[in-house]
C-alpha cells in the first residue's frame, strides 16, 4: 500500500515539474503567439466604461495616469494633457491649446516639432497638418477631463502602438526604434533560412520553491541540426532534485530515438511526414523569428562593447501563455488543479552577429510566482542559447546499435512533452 507520505511527494514532485515546463515552454516563446482584437464591437462597447485594468507601457517603462483610463467602442481613451506631455510634448499653453466656444462647441490643439492635430469634442474626426482623418472614437469630456483616443494621437505624434489582449496593456514605442527592431529580426529571419547547420548550447537553472519545499533544476543540452536532411542528435544532462541523468536522442526519417534517461533503454517513435516537419522544427528552432509586434515593441537596441555585435534588449510579459502551458503540463502530467501564474515577466537579450545577423545568444530570465488554495509556488528561472559552428562540417548518423535495439515507445507512458 501506498503511504500517505510517497502520495504527497509524488503531487508535490509533479506539480514542482509543471512550473518547470511551463516557464521553459514560455521562456522561449519569442513569437507566434496570437494578438487578440481590442474589443468586440457590441452595442455595449459602444458606451464609456472605465477600465482601470488596462495597462500603458511607455517606452518600456510602465506609465501612471492619475485619471482612469477610458474604453470607448472597445479604443483606449486617455487624458489629453497627460497622454500628449508623457508622448514629448511640453506641458504649456502654446503646445496644448484649448479652445471653448460654448458648452458643445470646444476645440483642441496640440503641437509637437512640425506637426499639429486639431481636435473637436464629441467629433469622429481630426486635422493632422490640415488633413482631414476619421476616428474609430471621439474625444470626450469625462468627469471634468478631456479624453483622446490613444492611437490616433500617439501615431500622429511619430509612435508606433501595439495592443496586446491578453494582458490588457498597450505598448507605446518611437516608430523609429520599432522599425530598427523590426528590421533586425527580418534580416535574422532570411540569414537562419539560409543556414543549413549550426549548433545550439541550451543552459538551464532554476530554483522551485512550494511553500516551505525547495528545489535546484539544471539543464544542459548540446543540440546539431541540419535542416537541409531534416537531422537532429541531442544530449542532454539533468539534475533534478538532486538526482543526475544523461539522454541522448536522434531525429531521423519520420522517427524520434531516444535513451531513457533512468534505464538507458533506446526507445523510437515513429511519427508521419507531417507531424516530423512539425516536431523537426519546434526541437531545431529554439528561438523563432517570425514578426511578432509584441516582441519588437518591447525590445530595444543596446550599445556593445564588441563591434560587430548587434544587442537587443527588453522585458515581456507573457503571463497569457504561461497561464496556457500551465494547464497543458497538468493535463499531460494528471495533476489535476494547478496554480495559475499572478505574474510572468521575462528579461530578454538577444547577441546578433552584425555582418551576417544570425543570432549568436540568447539569454531569458524570469521570476513567477503563482498563488494556490495551499500553497505558493515561485520559479526563478534563466535561460542562455548560444549558437556556434555556423554551416559546419559535421555530420550526424543514428548509429546501427540504436536502430537495431530501440523498443517502440508508448506516448502514454511518456509524460508531458517538452523541447528540452
Amino acid at each position: 500500500m501506498i503511504s500517505e507520505e510517497t502520495i504527497m511527494k509524488n503531487t508535490l514532485m509533479k506539480k514542482t515539474i509543471i512550473a518547470l515546463l511551463a516557464v521553459l515552454m514560455t521562456l522561449v516563446m519569442l513569437t507566434g503567439a496570437a494578438i487578440a482584437a481590442e474589443a468586440d464591437k457590441t452595442a455595449d462597447a459602444l458606451k464609456i466604461a472605465e477600465v482601470p485594468e488596462r495597462k500603458i507601457v511607455l517606452d518600456g517603462v510602465p506609465a501612471n495616469f492619475s485619471n482612469v483610463p477610458l474604453a470607448i467602442d472597445g479604443r483606449t481613451m486617455l487624458p489629453l494633457r497627460e497622454l500628449v506631455t508623457a508622448l514629448g510634448v511640453p506641458n504649456d499653453d502654446e503646445h496644448i491649446i484649448y479652445k471653448r466656444v460654448s458648452k458643445d462647441e470646444q476645440y483642441v490643439s496640440v503641437i509637437y516639432g512640425q506637426t499639429r492635430i486639431d481636435l473637436t469634442i464629441g467629433e469622429p474626426a481630426a486635422y493632422v497638418d490640415g488633413k482631414r482623418l476619421t476616428l474609430d472614437a471621439p474625444p470626450v469630456i469625462y468627469k471634468n477631463s478631456t479624453y483622446i483616443p490613444l492611437r490616433f494621437v500617439a501615431e500622429a505624434l511619430g509612435k508606433k502602438v501595439v495592443w496586446v489582449g491578453e494582458t490588457k496593456t498597450v505598448l507605446i514605442v518611437d516608430q523609429e526604434s520599432y522599425d530598427a527592431i523590426s528590421g533586425i529580426m527580418r534580416r535574422f529571419a532570411e540569414a537562419k533560412a539560409g543556414v543549413s547547420r549550426y549548433r545550439m548550447e541550451i543552459d538551464i537553472a532554476s530554483v522551485i520553491t512550494r511553500g516551505e519545499s525547495k528545489a535546484d533544476v539544471s539543464i544542459k543540452e548540446n543540440t546539431f541540426v541540419d535542416r537541409v536532411s531534416e537531422l537532429i542528435y541531442k544530449e542532454t544532462q539533468l539534475d533534478i532534485f538532486g538526482i543526475e541523468m544523461e539522454a541522448k536522442a536522434y531525429y531521423k526519417d519520420n522517427i524520434a530515438y531516444s535513451s531513457d534517461p533512468l534505464t538507458g533503454q533506446w526507445k523510437k517513435r515513429a511519427y508521419t511526414p507531417e507531424e516530423f516537419s512539425q516536431l523537426f522544427e519546434t526541437m531545431s528552432d529554439v528561438v523563432r523569428s517570425e514578426e511578432d509586434e509584441r516582441l519588437n515593441a518591447s525590445l530595444r537596441i543596446e550599445e556593445s562593447e564588441n563591434e560587430d555585435e548587434l544587442v537587443l534588449i527588453g522585458s515581456i510579459d507573457f503571463t497569457g501563455q504561461l497561464a496556457e502551458a500551465y494547464r497543458q503540463q497538468s493535463e499531460l502530467l494528471g495533476a489535476g488543479t494547478f496554480e495559475l501564474p499572478e505574474t510572468g515577466v521575462f528579461t530578454l537579450r538577444l547577441v546578433f552577429d552584425r555582418e551576417t545577423y544570425m543570432l549568436r545568444s540568447y539569454t531569458a530570465e524570469a521570476s513567477v510566482e503563482g498563488q494556490g488554495p495551499d500553497v505558493n509556488t515561485s520559479v526563478d528561472v534563466s535561460l542562455s542559447i548560444v549558437y556556434s559552428d555556423i554551416d559546419g562540417d559535421f555530420e550526424i548518423s543514428v548509429p546501427e546499435n540504436v536502430i537495431e535495439n530501440a523498443v517502440e515507445d508508448d506516448p502514454e507512458a511518456s509524460g508531458a512533452a517538452s523541447g528540452f
